[in-house]
């Protein structure tokens, strides 16, 4: 039987912690980049983050140590490492939104609904490759969603902003 838990937080949430950590890198003139994986910040949120984690593997050794961990808690790299370095009979894997975020980017850009979507996707994290983009139709068939969304990109109708930065 496969037993996998998986872990999603923010230590400190967004505000105040996130914010601090870009208005402190600012303040001491230290480039951060928005993503708060890497750099000064990233380091900060390690730090606030890696002990929990621990912990998380410590109850993992002790109620079930043949689970497998599905990680989605930033700083990817750094957290994974850390929790490699502890406890290395923990299996752990690191992920993170990118394959179900972009589908539901696709299908914004499209106006279709997430749900009539299929695809096929290679790789994981930030390196995530549709391979087949597909809509359900109306007779239970499924149509190549590549061409109409070429064709969308090509016309300047897509990517459709998801934010407004105003």
């Amino acid at each position: 039987m496969r037993i996998s838990w998986w872990v999603a937080f923010q230590i400190g949430g967004y505000e105040p912690c996130t914010v601090t950590d870009f208005e402190v890198c600012k303040r001491h003139g230290l480039e951060q980049t928005i993503a708060d994986t890497l750099g000064p910040g990233g380091i900060m949120r390690a730090l606030r983050t890696i002990p929990h984690l621990w912990r998380i593997c410590e109850d993992m050794t002790e109620v079930c140590p043949k689970a497998t961990m599905l990680n989605y808690v930033n700083p990817m790299a750094m957290n994974t490492w850390a929790m490699y370095a502890r406890y290395p009979h923990i299996k752990q894997v690191g992920l993170c939104h990118s394959v179900q975020g972009t589908a539901e980017e696709l299908a914004r850009d499209l106006n279709i609904d997430l749900t009539s979507l299929r695809y096929r996707c290679a790789g994981i994290n930030h390196m995530a490759f549709y391979l087949e983009l597909e809509r359900k139709t109306a007779d239970g068939t499924y149509v190549n969603l590549y061409p109409e969304l070429l064709a969308a990109y090509d016309a300047g109708q897509a990517p459709k902003p998801q934010y407004s930065r105003q």
